[in-house]
């Protein structure tokens, strides 16, 4: 149904009259999630929802909560708030004179576990008076049910079980009936807004920036979006922190990793790279007798990307190491022009980027640019281009570096691969529930047909004035009817599953069991008998007995 003009209008319908914009989110997860709900109503059709929306609008909160899954806890995968904690937070606390505010945005912040978590780790890194004196975190999420929760910071006991005691009993205050509230006290620091991060102006001046498992959400035209204000948001110094589902492979440019495992990544800065100027000190010696030209041809050198740098006339000036080595660029080629070199054209055409670069003063950068080695292993580049400047501004160099990304393209490769395998399985799993389903409605069906025809059964029974007795082919009774009760004062629970011939009641089985015997083998097609008996009363009577089969089940009847 991911295609369905319907859900469309659906999306347009909850964007234009609840506020909820959700035409951004990815149309599989959507669909798979409204189904949910309107079979859980029982709605067949987009429109058909619609139509319920209006007349039910308690049902808004229910759609939703199972749209948004606002599921989040406290220390929320705690190998990477360790690692927050460890080579994160400590640099951000350095670089920040001792009163100088620290500024924190958790974006997505559902039902507000991660922003209290923030707060703690926080706390713990600058000590309680200075998180009241300097730190902000801002909270925010499309959800105002959750915003609601998050702002009244109270939680079940199980929420915080697996938080160190003693940091429980410093951040939280017991509230009676199993709840536990963040302290009062240190909520202050915390506010929280809606907010959405698609549309909505991010904040600025950060520190840091949090938003796990939201981006995971979002189709990559959103993305595309979202990122670039993450950039604008944060200090040139400042850190994202996303969640375990997330990458950041295709976005280098604005964001580059710290510790992918854990999801870490540092802001990209601007384009232009401020050089000291490149016509000093070639003649002053440093106290170790070396040039400082020599010194920074020897960093240069060591650098751990390929990198060469042309002047102004686009000729080769330097190249280091690495370049030399994967570019076939030699000592020789130093003072001739880049077109003359192969790396202007192998492994992709440089010089119109290089006349870009420097005709809009701005970096260039060409992703995943392809090439394979003569065994044929594949590599894959990012090569960017960047005009170096003076203290200035003056135009001074070009530097082209050229990032090896083979290993974050081929996870790249496998990460998409294991979307489709898991969107196959998935497809095939979803065809497996529809089946079962099927097959639930057939069973719901019969049932429903059993039991209409188990009362008429019953009804039919009841109705009857004579007793009436059913035995299987080991004469065993299966059936003892409400007028045998009446008649011969034995319950059906008293005769059911019981051989007819052991029963004590006050029809003798000596001239029964004959006729019943030869009915069930075939030798007269029915049998009547009249025995003398005695009914519940203990009045002395004459009984007829009628036996017949019962061909349906296979079995002989009295």
């Amino acid at each position: 149904m991911a295609d369905d003009p319907g859900l469309e209008e659906l999306l347009a319908y909850l964007r234009d009259h609840r506020g909820f914009d959700f035409t951004s989110y990815k149309r599989n997860t959507l669909s798979r999630r409204i189904d949910k709900r309107m079979y859980e109503m029982d709605v067949a059709t987009y429109s058909a929802y619609i139509d319920f929306l209006e007349v039910h609008p308690d049902e808004f909160p229910q759609l939703f909560n199972t749209i948004l899954i606002n599921v989040t806890s406290f220390f929320r995968d705690g190998e990477a708030w360790d690692q927050l904690r460890e080579s994160v937070l400590p640099g951000i606390v350095r670089a920040r004179s001792e009163h100088e505010p620290i500024r924190v945005w958790s974006a997505g912040c559902a039902s507000g576990e991660e922003a209290y978590t923030l707060a703690m780790v926080l706390a713990e890194e600058v000590g309680m008076a200075a998180f009241k004196d300097r730190v902000k975190i801002y909270a925010t999420d499309v959800d105002d049910d959750a915003l609601a929760a998050a702002r009244n910071g109270s939680y079940p006991l199980t929420a915080v079980a697996e938080i160190d005691d003693a940091m429980v009993e410093r951040y939280f205050e017991h509230v009676g009936g199993g709840e536990i509230q963040f302290r009062n006290d240190l909520r202050r620091n915390l506010i929280f807004g809606r907010h959405d991060i698609t549309r909505d102006a991010p904040i600025s001046q950060l520190d840091l920036l949090v938003c796990r498992n939201t981006l995971m959400y979002f189709n990559a035209e959103a993305q595309g979006r979202v990122l670039p204000r993450f950039h604008y948001a944060l200090k040139p110094d400042g850190a994202l922190f996303l969640g375990r589902a997330e990458m950041l492979l295709t976005h280098s440019d604005l964001f580059v990793p710290r510790d992918t495992s854990h999801r870490l990544f540092e802001r990209v800065s601007g384009d232009a790279r401020i050089l000291p100027d490149l016509g000093i000190a070639r003649s002053k010696e440093s106290d170790s007798g070396v040039h400082e030209g020599a010194l920074r041809d020897l960093a240069f050198d060591a650098g751990h990307v390929a990198e060469i740098v042309l002047d102004l006339d686009t000729k080769l000036i330097a190249a280091n190491a690495l370049a030399r080595a994967g570019f076939s660029v030699g000592s020789d080629d130093i003072g001739k022009p880049v077109r003359d070199l192969e790396v202007s054209y192998r492994p992709i055409e440089l010089r119109s980027r290089i006349e870009q670069a420097f005709g809009e003063s701005r970096t260039i950068h060409v992703r995943n640019v392809e090439r394979t080695f003569p065994q044929g292993d594949p590599q894959y580049l990012d090569i960017v281009l960047s005009p170096l400047t003076t203290a200035s501004g003056s135009p001074a160099a070009m530097s082209i570096k050229f990032v090896d990304v083979t290993r974050f393209v081929m996870l790249r490769m496998d990460l998409k691969r294991s979307n489709e395998e898991l969107e196959t399985a998935y497809e095939e799993l979803q065809s497996t529930n529809e089946e079962l389903e099927t097959m639930n409605i057939e069973l719901r069906t019969r049932t429903d047909e059993l039991g209409r025809g188990n009362r008429f059964h019953d009804a039919l029974l009841a109705s009857l004035t004579d007793s009436v007795i059913a035995l299987n082919g080991r004469t065993e009774v299966v059936l003892w009817s409400r007028s045998a009760e009446d008649a011969w004062g034995l319950q059906a629970d008293e005769a059911v599953d019981r051989p007819l011939a052991e029963l004590d009641f006050g029809l003798p089985m000596d001239g029964v069991i004959p006729a019943v015997d030869a009915v069930a083998a075939g030798e007269v097609p029915e049998s009547s008998v009249e025995v003398p008996a005695h009914n519940r009363r203990g009045r002395a009577m004459t009984a007829t007995v009628v036996v017949r089969p019962i061909y349906v089940a296979a079995r002989a009847g009295v």
